[in-house]
Order: structure tokens, then C-alpha cells, then sequence
């Protein structure tokens, strides 16, 4: 399960692409483990840290929804999957001072003779990412057949969620948008 995520951690890493994410499927035996990448421009509608209170409770209320695997995802019924745990890592969730030179602006403006450092550097400000796990335990394990992927309801920016499986008996990499979002296992 490990190596499906780490290797779809890597990919994450080298595309940011708004309107677009990453959904990994891992099935264990019992455990079903979810992970979901996104862009904070499709999470929250934009990358820079909240600028006054409607954004920050903004941030809040996405935080809150991306916390709840229910509301975005719908594991087969026969299954009989719960969820156990959520892991949610939202940029400036808990950044109340804005210390963190990764969450705010430097203020610099980088013209044409930039160093390439500089522009790697306030490429990493500026994109931002969202990344969330779900543990699911199921109780019937072999009646998993499928999960509907909700995210597109939720947050509408988001039109296409790559999404790599592996279960026992198969892997597979597919494209998910909001008229297909149902990932066949």
C-alpha cells in the first residue's frame, strides 16, 4: 500500500495543475486507504494565505468538509465500510501570525533576470497544495466493487481527478470527471 502512495507522492509533486488532482486507492484486505491531492486554487479558490476573516473561515469550512470522507466519497454499501480516520494537511489551517515565509507573499518581484532559484522559490509560494488520507475498515471487503468519487459535487472547480488503484486482484490508472466519477475496482 505504501508504494502506491509514495510513487503517486511523487507524481503530485512534479504536476500543479488547477482544475485537476489525484485520487489514490489502496485495498488491503479490510482496509481501504484514500488519499486525495488537489490544488488549494481548486480547494479554496485561491493559493496565497487568507487575506481577512471571510477567508480564513473559508478555509475553515473546506478544511471541515475535506475532514469528512462521507461527503466525498461513497464506498459500495455491501462492503459494509466505515470510516476510521482522516488526516487533512491544509495550508494556513493553523498559521494564525503568518509567520511561515511558505504561507505568505515575499513581497519580491522577480522580473526577466531572476535567478532560476528565485523562480523555483516564489513557485513554491505560490502553489499551493491540498492533501487528505482516509482510512476505511470494511467489514465485507470482497463486495467493494467501487467507489463514487463526490469531489466533483463539492468542489466544483475541480474537473478531473487522476486516479491510480490497487486491490488485490488488479491495479489501474483512470480519469475521473464530474460525468464519470465512478472508480470501478
Amino acid at each position: 500500500m505504501l508504494t502506491l502512495l509514495a510513487s503517486a507522492a511523487v507524481t503530485a509533486e512534479q504536476a500543479h495543475v488547477h482544475g485537476s488532482g489525484e485520487v489514490n486507492v489502496a485495498v488491503d484486505e479490510e482496509e481501504v486507504l484514500v488519499e486525495l491531492r488537489l490544488t488549494a486554487a481548486d480547494a479554496f479558490g485561491f493559493e496565497h494565505a487568507p487575506g481577512d476573516e471571510r477567508q480564513h473561515r473559508h478555509v475553515q469550512r473546506v478544511a471541515e468538509l475535506l475532514a469528512d470522507p462521507a461527503r466525498l466519497f461513497t464506498l459500495s454499501p455491501a462492503a459494509e465500510c466505515v470510516a476510521r480516520a482522516s488526516d487533512v494537511d491544509v495550508p494556513w489551517l493553523h498559521d494564525d501570525d503568518n509567520s511561515d515565509p511558505h504561507t505568505r507573499s515575499s513581497g519580491k518581484a522577480h522580473g526577466p533576470a531572476e535567478t532560476a532559484a528565485a523562480r523555483d522559490h516564489h513557485d513554491e509560494e505560490e502553489h499551493r497544495d491540498v492533501h487528505a488520507e482516509y482510512h476505511f475498515d470494511c467489514g465485507q471487503p470482497k463486495r467493494l466493487r467501487a467507489i463514487d468519487v463526490r469531489v466533483f459535487e463539492r468542489l466544483p472547480s475541480v474537473q478531473r481527478l487522476r486516479a491510480q488503484f490497487v486491490t488485490a486482484q488488479r491495479q489501474g490508472v483512470v480519469a475521473l470527471t464530474p460525468d464519470y466519477h465512478r472508480l470501478d475496482l
